[in-house]
């Protein structure tokens, strides 16, 4: 028994050093030439190595936008999830927009939800929680192609917020 320990710890030492200088070097490939399909290979082990962010580091080399914003919401990285869901498909920008509105950060799911077409959603979230930089922003992408009806839920929330705005400064005022 003595001699299959020996063996077997001989074994995992081994190829967990073999493994390391595999990761090390596919790093450096990655790192040196950009190829997407290396960076893919590699978060693949760093996730199943249990090391997320160097998995979400290769997703995003390898453009997979999608996997690299499931683990960024896996480790709580709001800041990363909200940068890389950016560049993800639309279904995975409206996933990472609620889960954002979830955790309460309300102006990166309402720019998510904008950006994913779900402008109503993002005007409603802007307006309940009073984010008048957020609404500042959807403001200004609006253009001449812009629904009339989003314009006018727009100009809606506008008025109600500088009303809300003069009410409450009026009732600041005298108290």
């Amino acid at each position: 028994i003595h001699t299959y320990i020996h063996t077997y710890i001989h074994t995992y030492i081994h190829t967990y050093i073999h493994t390391y200088i595999h990761i090390q070097g596919a790093q450096d490939l990655v790192e040196t030439s950009g190829n997407a399909a290396a960076a893919l290979f590699l978060a693949r082990q760093f996730e199943t190595l249990g090391q997320p962010r160097d998995a979400l580091r290769m997703y995003e080399k390898a453009g997979r936008y999608k996997h690299a914003v499931r683990i960024a919401r896996s480790v709580g990285a709001t800041q990363d999830l909200a940068r890389l869901a950016l560049q993800a498909p639309v279904g995975t920008m409206l996933e990472a927009a609620g889960y954002l509105e979830s955790v309460n950060e309300l102006d990166k799911a309402v720019t998510l939800f904008n950006k994913a077409g779900e402008s109503s959603r993002a005007l409603q979230l802007c307006f309940n929680h009073r984010l008048f930089d957020a609404l500042r922003a959807i403001a200004d992408d609006l253009n001449a192609d812009t629904d009339p009806e989003e314009l006018r839920r727009v100009r809606h929330m506008y008025i109600c917020t500088y009303m809300h705005i003069c009410i409450d400064t009026h009732r600041h005022i005298h108290i």
